[in-house]
């Protein structure tokens, strides 16, 4: 299921740039992105974080605070969308648990089948 939000260009862009992970573009307006943060996890951490570190514009020259006023607005869009992203972390994180212990099993098995040959 995609789940969209819509985003300013500029911090997008920069990213891009920076060759940071970025959610992909599902539509593109004169100053917007639609992007789609239904990707990879570690893209959406990549982006989410970068967002962060240009939040509070004190330390960048009169050149960035653009860039730092349309991260903050791509903060605040994420922080709409905050319940379904941890729901989805949430879930991941389930799913890589399940996954060990279904390893853990097999190991297991394994172990038991060789025991049983012997």
């Amino acid at each position: 299921m995609t789940r969209i939000i819509r985003i300013p260009k500029r911090f997008y862009d920069d990213c891009e740039n920076c060759e940071t992970g970025t959610p992909p573009i599902v539509r593109e307006t004169k100053a917007h992105y639609f992007i789609d943060i239904d990707c990879a996890l570690s893209l959406l951490e990549d982006f989410t974080s970068r967002a962060g570190v240009y939040e509070d514009a004190t330390g960048f020259d009169a050149y960035s605070q653009p860039i730092c006023a349309s991260a903050r607005a791509t903060l605040v869009a994420l922080a709409k969308e905050q319940d379904w992203i941890d729901a989805r972390i949430m879930a991941n994180e389930l799913d890589l648990a399940e996954i060990a212990l279904g390893e853990s099993l097999e190991i297991q098995n394994d172990y038991r089948f060789m025991n049983d040959a012997i």
